[in-house]
């Protein structure tokens, strides 16, 4: 009975499996697709169905006629008849249910009845049972109408593979259902409430805990951790069991034998780090090697990178071996910037500061050089750029103080403070920041009193109480002239506030919208939605044109910023960022459908002086699909609320 269910539903048509949109002709109805090809000839036992005004993907329509309701296939074949229900939906598998006042009826699509009875609802379980609902109670059902399980449960839910049943005490039963079939057919499904509470995991294990016992189970119901008073927790590498005597593993990574009592570990995407006997271990993960082993501490900077220390030697250790010996007084931190991906680690150690990456290679330190002129003395530097004649000597390795003209004199080092972007970093001198780059080169002289990130590619340059831009894509730099922070308006333009209005620049500076305008919203490179006293317009940057003036607009979905509906005095109309104008604005309606993430648009339009009524079905391209000119004594028909 089962495999003829299953062949029903494969040799369903291919009309099945497209979206179509009713039309009406000729006091029938008939049904395109997508592409405005014909699908199904007109029929006119349809006519009261809600089916041209959206696109639908179901396999059957509902008729009411009368008191008797009909369930009908794409190919007009009667599935099932009744009287008129209170609910009808597709609840998957093939299966469609029926809601009535005293019960509800399953019905195959093959127009199998599978179940008819006093339940109040119905729904399915892993695809695989069906659960009736009863006064908040629920029964289990399999696909043949044969019960499991009886009125026992008070709440059902799944987790991956696993369903829970809980009892009316709270307690959960646990099972999958490949475990329900097979106790099924052993004639032996027995619920057993015996756990108090659970969590789930994404690698569709199950952590289940009973009267102070955890135990962990996979999809197939068979146990990685048995019962037992214990703390189990996921890791990056497996699992660990946590009790009074130590922490143990279970991993199919490491080849560490679950009796392994370990007295503490660290958690890193690259290494294994445990505590045995008052000293650590570390282990390569990807290579199952034993990399150190009785050091005195260790401890996790980022996933790639460790500090040690054995005996009298502390360490920075990086991937493929590489060490940084620590000698002296000595601190390090990790650097990361708001929107990089990269971090890197800045040590200070008695001699120097210095910033490596995350392969331990030292970085350069960012240098200003001075071009000297006729007339320059040591004197004359040292009072310019505030620094010692010494420093200067010191710094050029320089054994006396004869200065040849076009000679170029480092003056200034600067280590790096924080880290802007994976490539920039931020640099301060007397009290000034600015910004040098991974090779050492300066990109922006310190002389900024504010220096801080706005978005991914945009740095915020605050000098005097005001504000500027550098977008370091671009290495356009825009000087601090504003009252407030310019803010991106797509990828060459700045939004800029004066008082309670906006303006506009380009990534030069230049001025492309004075300030009189209540908001200006970035479109596309080529549009913008301007708004002033109330009324908005489409704005073209390039051309310094507003192309239309708008009553309203609304985006056609929240997630699709590409397509608007707007309205004019002149009615709606559909535009495109891609395509331009794909619908004028002279409709009275327009309806936008989404169908596997491409736009489709009904729009209707009344011409009373002809007697017509426009139907237009287009695409997201503007391409016409259908253009009907229907009797204006049809507007009641095809119609849409």
């Amino acid at each position: 009975m089962g495999k003829n269910f299953k062949d029903s539903l494969l040799a369903i048509s291919k009309i099945d499996n497209e979206n179509l949109l009713g039309v009406y002709e000729d006091d029938k109805i008939y049904f395109i697709n997508e592409k405005g090809e014909k699908i199904i000839s007109g029929q006119a036992e349809l006519m009261n169905n809600n089916i041209l005004c959206s696109f639908t993907d179901s396999d059957f329509f509902i008729l009411q006629e009368d008191q008797i309701v009909k369930i009908i296939n794409r190919q007009f074949n009667i599935i099932y008849s009744g009287p008129v229900a209170n609910y009808i939906e597709d609840i998957g598998k093939g299966l469609i249910k029926i809601l009535y006042d005293n019960g509800v009826d399953i019905v195959h699509k093959s127009g199998k009845i599978v179940y008819s009875g006093e339940y109040n609802d119905a729904y399915l379980v892993d695809d695989r049972f069906i659960l009736f609902e009863s006064e908040e109670k629920y029964s289990l059902y399999t696909f043949l109408g044969e019960r499991v399980f009886d009125l026992i449960f008070y709440d059902v839910f799944q987790e991956g593979s696993f369903i829970l049943f809980e009892n009316e005490e709270g307690k959960l039963f646990v099972t999958t259902s490949d475990k329900l079939d097979e106790d099924i057919l052993n004639l032996s499904p027995k619920a057993n409430f015996i756990y108090d509470d659970y969590e789930y995991f994404d690698s569709d294990n199950i952590l289940l805990f009973s009267n102070e016992k955890e135990e962990l189970l996979n999809s197939e119901m068979n146990y990685i951790i048995s019962p037992d008073p214990q703390l189990i927790k996921k890791n990056s590498f497996g699992w660990t069991s946590s009790s009074d005597f130590g922490i143990r593993i279970v991993t199919d990574q490491l080849s560490i034998p679950f009796s392994t009592l370990y007295h503490d570990i660290i958690f890193s995407e690259k290494y294994f780090i445990g505590k045995r006997n008052d000293s650590w271990e570390v282990r390569d993960v990807l290579k199952d090697s034993i990399l150190f082993d009785n050091i005195d501490s260790v401890s996790s900077i980022i996933d790639s990178v460790l500090w040690y220390r054995d005996e009298m030697k502390e360490s920075i250790l990086f991937p493929k071996a590489r060490e940084i010996i620590l000698d002296g007084n000595y601190s390090f931190n990790v650097l990361t910037s708001k929107y990089g991906t990269k971090k890197y680690i800045k040590i200070q150690t008695d001699e120097e500061d210095y910033i490596v990456d995350m392969n331990g290679n030292k970085l350069p330190a960012a240098e200003y050089y001075y071009t000297v002129e006729k007339g320059n003395t040591f004197s004359f530097l040292s009072k310019k750029f505030n620094i010692s004649q010494s420093e200067i000597t010191k710094m050029n390795n320089k054994k006396n103080k004869r200065l040849l003209v076009g000679e170029k004199l480092k003056v200034r080092g600067y280590v790096p403070s924080a880290v802007i972007s994976d490539s920039l970093f931020l640099i301060e001198f007397n009290g000034k920041k600015g910004i040098s780059d991974t090779e050492g080169k300066i990109v922006l002289e310190p002389v900024y009193d504010g220096i801080t990130n706005l978005s991914k590619y945009n740095i915020i340059l605050i000098k005097d109480e005001k504000f500027g831009n550098y977008n370091y894509s671009d290495k356009k730099l825009i000087s601090p002239q504003f009252s407030s922070v310019i803010q991106p308006i797509g990828d060459s333009y700045y939004k800029v506030k004066y008082g309670n209005l906006f303006g506009m620049i380009d990534q030069d500076g230049n001025q492309i919208l004075s300030g009189i305008y209540d908001d200006i919203r970035y479109w596309s490179d080529s549009l913008f939605i301007v708004s002033e006293n109330k009324r908005s317009s489409l704005f073209n940057p390039q051309s310094l044109e507003k192309i239309i003036d708008l009553v309203s607009y609304s985006f056609v979905s929240n997630e699709n910023k590409d397509l608007i509906l707007i309205q004019t005095e002149e009615g709606y109309g559909i535009y495109s960022s891609s395509y331009g104008e794909i619908l004028i604005p002279a409709y009275d309606s327009i309806k936008s459908y989404n169908l596997n993430g491409r736009y489709y648009f009904l729009a209707k339009r009344e011409i009373s002086e002809a007697n017509l009524v426009i139907n237009l079905l287009i695409n997201e391209k503007g391409e016409i699909i259908l253009n009907q000119a229907l009797d204006f004594n049809d507007l009641s028909i095809v119609s849409c609320d």
